[in-house]
């Protein structure tokens, strides 16, 4: 799956189109379809300085705010100083602006018939915002896969790492012969060896 953001750059005064990464789109909560959200938002990553440029009325809310995290709580990552997240967030009503924290740096209106957001899904289900990805029905064949190694590397290693046999009267330390997972087995030597029938 992937999400497409046509957009108008004013300095290169022309339209743009740019893959979006998929942990910085959100769509409405709980909606199944495109048809049924009502808005779209792409985040964006900015420092201080390009965000106070682009939008010098708010240059005091701007310097006020915190920079911005991401990650999880096993691994947390710091993004570097004075950077600030933005979310460009499209309605379905034509309306559209930049949100910053918990203000709207700007606010505007989509030309007519406007889609600046194009969700390709690999297979389209219905009731799932985004289908079924492309890697989802490879998961049972690599868990196959990852078994059949498995037992292939199990059986070559205990082929090549035979049970020993080793009589009392040798003296040998069972803890000497470490080549795992070989078994050891002792038996008196007065005897005749143990047999597997």
């Amino acid at each position: 799956n992937v999400v497409l953001e046509t957009y108008y750059d004013p300095g290169l005064k022309k339209v743009c189109c740019k893959e979006v990464a998929p942990y910085d789109y959100i769509a409405e909560a709980h909606a199944r379809s495109r048809d049924e959200t009502t808005f779209d938002a792409v985040r964006k990553w900015h420092t201080k300085d390009d965000l106070k440029a682009a939008y010098p009325e708010q240059e005091a809310y701007i310097d006020g705010l915190a920079s911005d995290e991401y990650g999880d709580d096993r691994r947390r990552s710091q993004m570097p100083s004075n950077r600030l997240s933005t979310w460009t967030v499209y309605q379905k009503n034509g309306d559209y602006g930049v949100l910053c924290g918990s203000k709207w740096l700007w606010k505007g209106k989509l030309p007519k018939g406007a889609e600046p957001i194009q969700l390709i899904r690999f297979l389209p289900l219905k009731e799932r915002f985004y289908g079924m990805s492309q890697l989802f029905p490879l998961l049972d064949p690599q868990t196959l896969y990852n078994e059949f190694r498995n037992f292939t590397v199990d059986v070559a290693r205990m082929t090549s790492n035979p049970v020993w046999v080793v009589p009392w009267q040798a003296n040998v330390n069972p803890d000497d012969i470490t080549n795992a997972p070989g078994a050891k087995v002792l038996y008196n030597g007065n005897a005749p060896p143990p047999r597997r029938e």
